[in-house]
């Protein structure tokens, strides 16, 4: 599915903005539509459309010169998110889509604006966010599903994305679903 910025209603110059911004305000941006489409969830609500494009919007890499071809980016998310639980190494990630590391890491940079394993440390923060909302796990299993190596490292880089604890984060939405 490809999104583009007058989907949304945005102007081009709004969406440079957006383009030219740090990846902690997308990962602001991101936890703020998460929050937004969850209290709009199950309620007929027209701006739950508007959201989830949003999201979409945000998450979807734009195509630059000199960045990933549209087949590296679509093999290396279904790599990303089948391998989300082990060790993903920058090697890993170059050898899925037959690059050398150093070429793949300025490609994958320009597709989607920020490192490859920073990437995929994100993508662990949100499958963690995740099962954080679906399971009664223990925060030390969600770590180690996720592909981290222990809880405290878990929490750093959970705390470091977004501002609280996991057991922060975890309270404040299961509470509000209660």
């Amino acid at each position: 599915m490809s999104i583009h910025v007058s989907d949304l209603g945005m102007s081009p110059v709004v969406a440079v903005r957006i383009e030219a911004s740090s990846q902690s305000v997308y990962s602001d941006l991101s936890v703020l539509l998460e929050q937004a489409e969850r209290s709009a969830l199950g309620s007929n609500n027209p701006a739950f459309e508007y959201i989830s494009r949003a999201r979409a919007l945000l998450s979807a890499p734009a195509c630059t010169a000199g960045g990933l071809a549209p087949w590296q980016i679509k093999r290396i998310e279904r790599y990303i998110a089948k391998e989300l639980g082990t060790g993903i190494t920058l090697i890993d990630l170059a050898d899925e889509v037959r690059l050398s590391p150093s070429y793949f890491c300025k490609a994958f940079k320009k597709s989607f604006g920020t490192s490859p394993l920073a990437h995929v440390q994100i993508k662990r923060i949100e499958r963690a966010k995740d099962l954080m909302l679906t399971s009664n796990a223990s925060l030390a299993d969600i770590a180690f599903d996720c592909g981290l190596c222990d809880q405290a490292h878990f929490s750093r880089i959970f705390r470091k994305t977004t501002g609280m604890s996991p057991s922060q984060w975890r309270k404040s939405f299961t509470t509000d679903k209660g």
